[in-house]
């Protein structure tokens, strides 16, 4: 399986045909993992000046079930100063690149620093914006890097016909 076999490639409620969201920060989003449930494992950029587990960390990319790897990102509306978040994403895009699985991500206000990163890190890796809420200019900039997008429920409706069908995917956060 693959995160475009589901429905939903985003949600932070477990159940089948979605898939979870887990913050390896956070032992209460650990513990949801059941079993047969598929999911994406990354920290989130609001904490990315939490320890965790990184031996942990590797287990979960390793399982059948891992079908990604975030919600990871830069926020610079809220978390730990930028420095600290783009290392941490830099770390997992890293983790991603040698695992071979897509990359969630969390972007707020970081559009411009996140196509410097895709320019750095090639058009190889499958990236994912998440609950994507931006204008369709920018959708069709992120899919003209090869950056796919997800949407949740407040989204731009003129995104829908602005770029590829196949870049656009759903989710619930």
């Amino acid at each position: 399986m693959t995160i475009f076999d589901f429905n939903d490639i985003h949600s932070h409620t477990p159940g089948n045909g979605r898939v979870l969201s887990v913050d390896i920060t956070d032992p209460c989003d650990i513990a949801r993992i059941g079993p047969e449930q598929y999911f994406t494992v990354g920290v989130h950029p609001w904490h990315a000046d939490r320890l965790f587990d990184q031996d942990l960390f590797e287990r979960l990319i390793s399982s059948p079930y891992c079908v990604g790897i975030g919600e990871c990102g830069i926020d610079l509306r809220r978390g730990p100063e930028i420095k600290i978040q783009e290392c941490v994403l830099r770390r997992q895009l890293d983790m991603a690149q040698a695992s071979g699985l897509p990359v969630v991500l969390h972007i707020v206000g970081a559009v411009d620093r996140l196509l410097a990163l895709r320019k750095e890190y090639g058009q190889d890796m499958t990236w994912i914006v998440h609950g994507f809420r931006g204008k369709a200019a920018t959708a069709r900039q992120l899919c003209d890097a090869g950056i796919h997008i997800s949407l949740g429920k407040k989204y731009q409706s003129d995104i829908i016909d602005s770029i590829a069908p196949e870049f656009i995917h759903r989710e619930t956060d």
